[in-house]
């Protein structure tokens, strides 16, 4: 559809139930907005995000043939979408539809002023129409996706999202940098709380993943990148006959964590970590009479409750162990604190003649040859216990794997290095799915149960994400004007996507910036930093900008 030289424009103006017009004089910022060029209509109501509200809206759209339109009334990012949604159902473009906050850039800010916050959301209003005069229309696009998954690890959380995506007919690609499927449950003996063996609990899942046709187990293999967009990702994949590229419509991260160990407590021959200790076990080996258990919080990734509270209850399912294999050990615990969850357990091993001690962080236990020294947080007393193995229960880290997949641009990492995934609530506007999913320890601290709903999780939403078929996005994107791009490479340096690329033409070979349309989420970065001019957003142009500027000060 053709732009007019001069658009109808039209505001609605939103009470928000009293919320504004309690604090802005509606009435008065009508008769000033009348005034605006190219507006054709102006009209109050109550809550136009109501069902009649959105009914009136597309009536008076229809009714006095607007192209533009002014939403005066909440912020953009709680009701954005939805009446750019309902403009687009009577035949306007998406980006013909300006937001204009007045509830939380005038009511609620100015409180009691309501002369001046009527002033304020006359400009506002003034620069809202500046915006809609020159906006362009904005397209949307579609991508076919690729009915495969990638699951990157073997572990619970991997297996489980592999399993449940095959039972529901899509094909998996499960990639595990080790020669056997597990991770970490193949160092665990049991599990808490129910004491299951875990070598028999992991033989089933293995077995069910290695029968399911759907399923091609690719071990001894490490991702070494990932190319291309959601619904059309390449996935470099490296193993003992080399490189190979695998096309596949979605990736799901479960890379996994491992034991924090500080090298300060490993220096002695009698301190060992959890994990050598649980390996001992599940081999029914004892490795000392005397054993001291330490569950720490004295690194920076053990200080996430989540990962403390891990390691406490594996440290009670290996005391559970030990007086079984060996009835008459000295067994003691140091620790901070408990999780409600594992106080019963602690209270039945003290009853049976397991010692707890809780110390401060302040005065955390000294391992000593041949003994540990602690101070008793409830008394003061320092204690002196003797013991032949001291046992380390530290926390969790991310392992290799999840800490390089951290390194990719399409990726995010939090302050410990676990992978994290964007949050809808915290981010409405975002409603695009990029197709990449993160379960299990990749994510942070969890127990298997919680590895396996975290593998359940992913593997939902990867799957309405295959079985849509094809992908829709509004182009919200940057554009290049390839004849004014000098190829100096600034775009792709900032780009934190992964969305701008240097490509050379094939007729002279001259470099010349491309952008990916679906990595794109239209951040600006690269339009603020290209030198030549030659990136532009279409949805928020320069000449835009410069107009509503301009309203701004006048």
């Amino acid at each position: 559809m053709a732009e007019p030289e001069h658009p109808r424009i039209g505001i609605f103006l939103c009470e928000c139930a009293g919320e504004i017009s309690s604090h802005i004089d509606l009435d008065d910022l009508a008769l000033r907005a009348q005034a605006c060029p190219d507006v054709m209509y102006v009209g109050t109501r109550s809550l136009w995000c109501s069902p009649d509200g959105l009914s009136a809206l597309n009536s008076l759209i229809a009714g006095k043939q607007l192209d533009r339109v002014i939403i005066a009334g909440c912020s953009p990012r709680t009701h954005g979408i939805l009446f750019r949604s309902q403009v687009e159902e009577v035949g306007l473009n998406w980006n013909f539809c300006q937001i204009v906050s007045l509830r939380e850039h005038c009511a609620r800010v100015h409180p009691g002023q309501k002369p001046a916050a009527t002033d304020k959301a006359n400009r506002l209003l003034r620069i809202g129409v500046a915006a809609a005069r020159d906006a362009e229309a904005v397209e949307q696009m579609e991508v076919e996706v690729a009915p495969v998954v990638a699951v990157i690890g073997g572990g619970i959380a991997g297996m489980t999202t592999a399993l449940s995506l095959a039972r529901r007919g899509i094909d998996v690609k499960l990639i595990e940098q080790n020669s056997a499927l597990g991770g970490t449950l193949r160092r665990l003996a049991r599990l808490y709380p129910n004491h299951m063996d875990a070598g028999s609990f992991l033989a089933i899942r293995v077995k069910a993943v290695e029968a399911n046709e759907r399923i091609e187990v690719l071990l001894g293999t490490r991702m070494v990148s990932l190319k291309g967009h959601p619904g059309a990702f390449e996935v470099a994949a490296e193993r003992s006959g080399g490189e190979e590229s695998i096309p596949v419509g979605a990736v799901v991260f479960a890379t996994g964590a491992d034991e924090w160990i500080p090298s300060t407590d490993r220096d002695g021959s009698g301190v060992i970590s959890l994990t050598d200790l649980l390996i001992s076990l599940r081999k029914g080996k004892l490795p000392a009479e005397r054993i001291v258990l330490v569950v720490s919080s004295g690194g920076p990734i053990s200080r996430i409750p989540a990962s403390t509270d891990l390691f406490a209850h594996s440290v009670l399912e290996c005391v559970e162990h030990i007086r079984e294999l060996r009835p008459g050990a000295s067994v003691a615990v140091l620790f901070q604190d408990l999780p409600m969850t594992a106080k019963k357990a602690a209270q039945d091993l003290h009853g049976s003649g397991v010692r707890f001690i809780r110390y401060s962080p302040e005065n955390p236990p000294r391992i000593k040859t041949g003994a540990v020294e602690v101070r008793e947080r409830g008394t003061g007393d320092l204690l002196q216990i003797d013991t032949d193995l001291t046992v380390m229960a530290t926390g969790l880290a991310p392992s290799e794997g999840t800490r390089q997949m951290g390194e990719l641009p399409i990726l995010w990492q939090d302050e410990y290095g676990f992978l994290i995934e964007p949050c809808l609530r915290l981010r409405p506007g975002e409603v695009f799915d990029r197709g990449i999913y993160v379960a299990g320890t990749a994510h942070g601290p969890a127990n298997v149960l919680e590895s396996m709903a975290q593998g359940f999780s992913a593997a939902s939403r990867a799957l309405g994400f295959i079985q849509a078929g094809k992908i829709a996005k509004r182009a919200l994107v940057a554009v290049v004007d390839e004849e004014v791009c000098r190829g100096c490479g600034q775009c792709e340096e900032v780009c934190p996507f992964g969305a701008a690329v240097l490509t050379s033409r094939e007729n002279n070979g001259i470099r010349r910036s491309v952008i990916d349309e679906v990595l794109c989420t239209g951040c600006g970065f690269c339009v603020s930093e290209c030198i030549s001019g030659a990136i532009r957003l279409p949805y928020l142009t320069d000449r835009q900008v410069r107009r509503m500027v301009a309203e701004a000060g006048s």
